[in-house]
């Protein structure tokens, strides 16, 4: 019931599961995992086969299937639609050199159109000889002269030769028929089993009579061989599947007696079955048969599974399906086992739909944690450290299950614990492990010290902190520890300490940090500690690198002084390391150090020039940390981050990451990561143990052909052939589609993609481009395989499309296909013939009519012009006599309006003289109703202001008069200060308005010169001293001794004294007051008044410049005020051209800014 295709069927495995298979019975696998596919309506999986397209088809019962890696595309068999397949049962796959596929149903052949993405029937006709020979097809094979062969259930064999069919369905195969009936040169039985083709191009056909029949190329007849009785007749179904090519042995399984091989020369018979105790099979009931590359045997049966037999050892593995194990096989009936060109390994299960021999999963071979010490895994799901003793044990150490320790040799687990006897851990966080001369193990813990295990005795010597003794480690958490060839066991705590402890004297030496003195240790937090091939001691910490060159120092003596070489990242400058934070280290076979940092950097130290190379990186690396490294025998590094399991090929600088569905325990690795002796390698981390040999850890070399999968408008998917919105879209099936042409209202689509590689699809990778709108390539992963666009202006586009498989090889040709986004009609080339055409006829009628208009219209005002031409001339003759009298009238006239017009211009001057005086006359009284203004706030001034100050003194002084001889001292001095504060005030405010009054009558000078503010500035400072002191209030400047100012002396020193004062009088005790100045690019100085007062209310700000509106306030001590003094501030700054503003906050304070030129203007 199978296909045999001489394009696969001869195939070496060359791809990622052909690594696998040189040690499958190798220990350190222990079997081989599979990855459960499954998506297909139907779990009955019978043929399997992979096109030249790489998609890959599954027949089942219940339809044909075809997979892209990601999904299942059902083509079932709909009654009555000649463009499905004939038959729901497919039962074998094929395809010829034209790429066309045959499908063989249990209903008839079938002939796949991947252009239209459509079959056409091919059924048996009683009536004409040349179709095929019956309907009930069981087997189905094209041999490498690209015949097609068919055998069927009841009714014999036929042959067509593709090659003379051009094209279908104009053509149609032409069949010849092999049956019963036609004597001894046909086969001897209609019912065909099973149809195969040999290495030398011979047909051999098994048919129900148990009889193998040859096909002779010359005589054109069949040769009859018969089968092995004894084998034959215990056998429902008989069918050969492979030769042996080095033997000429001829493989076939049976339904009842097993396996067995038939020597195409020799006839031999090897047999493989339940009751043969030489050669024994668990079950006798096999379905298929395949040799893979290691020469071993794979065997599929219908109820034990699958079967794996090495022939040159006598071993058998059997895989079956384990419910709750999702690595197992998906089914027990494995019907077909078949390789595809990635090299994966792909089971056809009954009732299981697909299984995959997952390589990655087979080659890392995963312990994790086990409930209860079943001794078959690791105690502790967290791995810590790892060490290979000199037995070849290796011992595990756990964040929290103490030292397991695994035998190769048995596969089994030990463990030691702080419950161990005879004695127990100190602790069973077990961070680092090293082996001394004498096989004792050196244990670093957290939080329990350090110890040494003695495997013959079980003895244990603990070294934890004792403030009290100094011989011992100076703290209990040891985070790195190795052994010198001194047999020295040097270690680095958590904080930092170095520190080394020699087995023969006994005693600990630490060493210190001092930043002070060159070339001291370093003290920081550590991650590795190596000793090189050169016996160098590298210790790689937080804070950079350090080295220590053993080969100097004699460690057996007292503490001698030593010498660190330190190695930190220097900004800028070449040959240092990239970065301080180094969390790895490891060495090459070359000798040359490589880091690994916190950030995901990998880096080289070239030991010949001692210069740190720059930093590689991975995308998936960013901020990653690299926590462990190691180098294997080939010179491959590995890596353990916290973002998998990474193999760096430091030849091709080449980066491959394994994650969990590669087998992996898990994404974040830890510091136990370890070269074995027998070069495979140790790598464990937070959710268990991997063990493995790289050199069988596969390789996704194949570059994946990507194709177009599907195509959507407005996230609608489009079929071939179907109407979309009253047009057909996709012409060809969108695989074979070159070029789609869209409406510019369709412009709105989506294009599907994948890669069709197998191997591991979820970590396959995309990159796009839409050329004519694309800038660059868009990246993309497994889990979004489309591109959608939208609104694409109309013309031509290019989108390509390419992948990455697993490994991250990248596609050497990407999908293509051009998209052209059709321009409206309105916008196309010839409606804008058109239109320009009928532009132009328009246009030329219009031109046309208006000309015989107007030639029109020209005769009749010729004539008119006739008829009025006479009129003309008869009035003509009266007019002149009219004329003569209005000249004589008009002579008088010009007399009589010469006169008006030397009166009328005596008017209008006298009238320019009437406006001038209004308009002097209103300015006039402007001025007075200013000055009136002016008066009433000067008198208001007079009456009010200044009475305050006098009534003071008048009756301070009265008082004093009369009570001189009896008022104690204190009382005259308080009465004194009163009217020295009084006569002050009333002084200050006589000066404002003198100075206003000048100001107004215009009779003040102005007379700038060129003067250093600071002086001004100390003189205000001086006169208002007493003032700031009385209220306790700190007055200050910082004025630039060398600020030059084009002032005048008088105008500015009246400024500053009254916005100094102002500020003073508003601000409370303990208060500042202080006096700014900046230069300003525009040769304008900026002086500043700020204090820390009462403020300003910000509806009075506006008003306090204007003479015409009257606001005083008292200062903070009753100070009176008249608001004159910022009105004559204002007149000073505009006198010299600045501007005064006031910035004011209530309860925060208030700053008065005005500008000052810096040269004449």
């Amino acid at each position: 019931m199978g296909v045999k295709l001489l394009s696969y069927g001869r195939c070496l495995l060359i791809g990622v599961g052909a690594l696998i298979f040189s040690k499958i019975n190798a220990q350190i696998t222990k079997g081989l995992v599979f990855d459960q596919i499954r998506g297909m309506t139907d779990p009955s999986a019978i043929a399997i086969f992979q096109d030249s397209r790489d998609f890959l088809w599954v027949g089942t019962w219940g339809g044909l299937f075809r997979y892209d890696g990601y999904e299942f595309k059902h083509y079932p068999a709909i009654p009555y639609d000649s463009s499905t397949i004939s038959g729901q049962g497919v039962l074998a796959i094929a395809e010829d050199s034209c790429s066309r596929l045959w499908i063989a149903c249990n209903n008839g052949l079938n002939c796949y159109d991947r252009r239209l993405d459509r079959f056409y029937q091919f059924k048996h006709n009683p009536m004409d000889t040349t179709t095929i020979v019956g309907d009930d097809i069981n087997c189905m094979i094209i041999d490498s002269k690209q015949r097609l062969w068919i055998g069927t259930y009841s009714r014999g064999l036929c042959y067509a030769w593709l090659n003379k069919v051009k094209t279908i369905p104009a053509q149609s195969p032409i069949f010849y028929r092999f049956v019963k009936d036609k004597g001894n040169n046909s086969i001897l039985n209609n019912f065909v089993q099973s149809i195969f083709e040999d290495s030398e191009g011979t047909i051999w056909v098994v048919t129900g009579d148990g009889v193998l029949n040859r096909w002779d190329e010359t005589k054109h007849c069949f040769q009859h061989y018969p089968l092995p009785a004894k084998i034959t007749q215990k056998a429902g179904f008989t069918e050969l599947w492979m030769e042996d090519t080095r033997t000429h042995n001829l493989w076939f399984t049976t339904r009842g007696s097993g396996i067995f091989a038939w020597n195409k020369h020799t006839q031999e018979v090897k047999w493989y079955s339940k009751n043969q105790s030489q050669r024994p099979l668990s079950f006798d009931i096999v379905r298929h048969i395949w040799r893979a590359p290691d020469n071993s045997l794979w065997v599929g049966t219908d109820g034990e599974g699958l079967t794996l037999i090495d022939e040159n050892k006598g071993e058998i593995a059997k895989y079956t399906y384990q419910s709750g194990n999702p690595f197992s096989i998906s089914s027990d009936a494995v019907y077909r086992i078949f390789p595809d060109r990635s090299g994966n390994i792909w089971l056809a299960t009954f009732n299981g739909q697909l299984s995959k021999l997952n390589a990655y999963r087979t080659a890392f071979h995963l312990f994790k944690s086990q409930k209860g010490l079943t001794r078959d895994g690791v105690n502790h799901k967290s791995i810590l450290s790892l060490l290979q003793d000199n037995k070849g044990k290796l011992w595990i150490g756990t964040d929290g299950g103490g030292v397991n320790i695994f035998d190769p040799s048995t596969g089994k687990f030990t463990y030691i614990t702080t419950t161990s006897q005879p004695q127990g851990l100190t602790s069973n966080a077990i961070i680092c492990m090293t082996q001394d001369a004498d096989g004792n193990i050196w244990i670093g813990t957290y939080g329990g010290g350090m110890m040494c295990y003695h495997p013959a005795t079980g003895k244990i010597d603990k070294f934890t902190y004792n403030p009290n003794d100094s011989n011992t480690v100076r703290e209990n958490h040891i985070w790195t520890i190795t052994t010198d060839r001194q047999q020295n066991i040097w270690c680095v705590t958590l904080s930092g300490i170095l520190e080394y402890y020699n087995p023969h004297t006994r005693r600990f030496i630490h060493f210190d940090s001092d930043p002070l003195i060159p070339h001291n240790y370093l003290i920081a937090y550590p991650t590795q500690m190596l000793i090189d091939s050169r016996n160098w001691l590298w210790i790689t910490t937080s804070e950079g690198i350090i080295k220590l060159d053993l080969n100097k120092y004699d460690f057996s003596q007292p503490k001698e002084k030593v010498i660190f070489d330190i190695y930190q990242h220097i900004e800028g400058k070449a040959g240092t390391p990239p970065s301080n934070d180094i969390y790895a280290i490891a060495e090459d076979p070359q000798g040359n150090m490589w880091f690994g940092t916190n950030q995901g950097l990998l880096f080289k130290l070239d030991i010949a020039s001692m210069r740190f190379e720059p930093a590689i990186t991975h995308p998936d690396l960013d901020n990653k940390s690299i926590r462990a490294m190691v180098f294997d025998r080939r010179g491959r590094l590995w890596m353990g981050t916290t973002n998998g399991l990474w193999q760096f090929i430091p030849q091709k600088k080449m980066f491959i990451q394994y994650d969990e569905s590669d087998g992996i325990q898990g994404s974040i690795f830890s510091r136990a990561l370890l070269l074995l002796k027998d070069g495979k390698i140790a790598a464990g981390g937070t959710n268990g143990l991997n063990l493995f040999n790289p050199d069988e850890v596969p390789v996704n070399t194949r570059a994946p052909r990507v194709v177009i999968t599907g195509f959507k408008i407005f996230g609608q998917p489009i079929r071939v052939g179907i109407s979309w919105n009253g047009k057909i879209i996709l012409q060809e099936a969108i695989e074979e589609t070159k070029e789609i042409s869209l409406p510019h209202n369709f412009n709105y689509f989506t294009l599907s993609f994948t890669a069709l590689d197998f191997t591991n699809p979820q970590k396959n990778k995309y990159a796009y481009i839409l050329e004519g709108f694309d800038s660059e390539w868009q990246y993309t992963s497994a889990g979004r395989r489309e591109a959608i666009y939208s609104n694409l202006a109309p013309g031509q586009y290019v989108f390509k499309v390419k992948a990455a498989n697993n490994d991250g090889i990248w596609s050497t040709e990407p999908a293509v296909i051009r998209i052209n986004i059709l321009a409206p009609w309105w916008k196309r080339w010839w409606v804008k013939f058109l239109a320009a055409l009928l532009l132009i006829g328009i246009t030329g009628s219009y031109i046309y009519r208006k000309s015989v208009m107007a030639r029109r219209r020209e005769e009749e005002l010729n004539a008119l012009v006739l008829q009025r031409t006479q009129e003309l001339l008869e009035k003509n003759n009266i007019l002149q006599e009219q004329q003569a009298r209005l000249e004589e009238q008009a002579e008088e006239l010009r007399r009589s309006t010469e006169n008006l017009a030397e009166t009328n211009k005596l008017l209008m001057e006298k009238q320019r003289i009437i406006m001038d005086q209004t308009a002097q006359l209103e300015k006039s009284n402007e001025k007075l109703r200013l000055i009136n203004a002016s008066k009433d706030k000067f008198f208001s001034i007079i009456a009010h202001d200044l009475r305050n100050p006098f009534n003071v003194l008048i009756g301070l002084s009265d008082i004093m008069l009369r009570n001189y001889d009896t008022l104690p001292p204190e009382k005259i001095r308080r009465y004194a200060e009163i009217i020295y504060l009084s006569a002050k005030s009333g002084y200050n405010l006589l000066e404002n308005l003198l100075q206003w009054s000048r100001s107004q009558t215009g009779t003040i000078a102005f007379s700038p010169v060129k003067i250093q503010l600071i002086s001004l500035v100390e003189e205000t400072i001086d006169l208002l001293a007493g003032d700031a002191e009385r209220k306790k209030i700190n007055l200050s400047h910082d004025i630039d001794p060398h600020m030059i100012v084009w002032a005048d002396e008088s105008m500015l020193l009246t400024i500053l004294r009254n916005l100094v004062s102002n500020a003073i009088k508003f601000t409370p005790e303990g208060g500042k007051v202080k006096i700014s100045a900046q230069l300003n690019p525009d040769h304008w100085v900026q002086i500043s008044v700020s204090d820390t007062g009462v403020g300003i209310p910000q509806h009075v700000i506006p008003d306090l410049f204007r003479i015409d509106v009257s606001y005083s306030t008292k200062g903070t001590a009753n100070e009176p005020g008249t608001g004159l003094g910022l009105v004559l501030c204002k007149e000073f700054v505009e006198k010299h051209h600045g501007k005064i503003w006031i910035e004011s906050k209530e309860n925060v304070g208030s700053t008065f800014y005005f500008t000052i030129p810096t040269e004449p203007f």
